[in-house]
């Protein structure tokens, strides 16, 4: 036991470092799940967690969820929520203009066009198609566009939102109703017309087939 003791060194070389690896440092950092996003009400909205991104637009409670997918080097301080990406269905299109190319046209002139849904082209003898288009917030939803055929006709195709839930019959926009709209507060005696209507909102794709 003595001579165990006696071999027993206290020092145990604090001074000595251990050399970390900059691995840690240099990993590139993945964004592939960092959102940001709000609901587009002016009301607390009470969640735990929303696990959510592909197929939307997406709501809680009827409140619309603006997401951002977060890119490497954009600051989440700086960013602007004002766009959400939304699927329609577009109305009345003429026959023989069901198209891809066409749906780019009217995508972007809704928004943002994003994608077409090559899936629902055996709803053309219905004359509609099915767009992903992004969309401002901060602007009215467009609810048709003028037509000029060839033979110098002029028809209408009508706009559908799908999964549109709160939006104000008296502006148009998304995340308020026309009793909470700044148009009515300025003059809440005078009489409006409303220029947009429920039928905004799509059927579901099972009615529609």
């Amino acid at each position: 036991m003595e001579d165990s003791i006696a071999d027993l060194s206290l020092e145990d070389d604090d001074e000595e470092t251990i050399q970390l690896g900059v691995e840690s440092l240099e990993r590139e950092t993945s964004y592939a799940n960092y959102f940001l996003g709000m609901f587009l009400t002016s009301s607390v909205v009470n969640f735990q967690v929303m696990r959510v991104e592909k197929n939307g637009s997406w709501n809680f409670n009827s409140y619309l969820l603006v997401l951002h997918r977060l890119k490497e080097g954009e600051d989440p301080l700086s960013i602007q929520l004002n766009w959400v990406d939304f699927w329609m269905i577009i109305h009345d299109l003429p026959l023989g203009f069901m198209s891809k190319a066409i749906a780019k046209q009217l995508g972007s002139f809704i928004g943002v066009f994003l994608e077409y849904d090559a899936s629902a082209t055996q709803l053309s003898y219905k004359r509609i198609i099915r767009i992903n288009v992004q969309i401002d917030v901060r602007k009215p939803l467009k609810r048709k566009k003028n037509l000029t055929l060839s033979n110098g006709k002029s028809i209408y195709v009508r706009f559908k939102y799908e999964k549109l839930t709160l939006f104000c019959f008296l502006c148009g926009k998304i995340g308020h109703g026309e009793s909470f709209c700044l148009i009515r507060a300025h003059n809440p005696w005078q009489e409006y017309v409303f220029h947009s209507d429920i039928y905004l909102r799509a059927q579901s794709r099972k009615i529609l087939a």
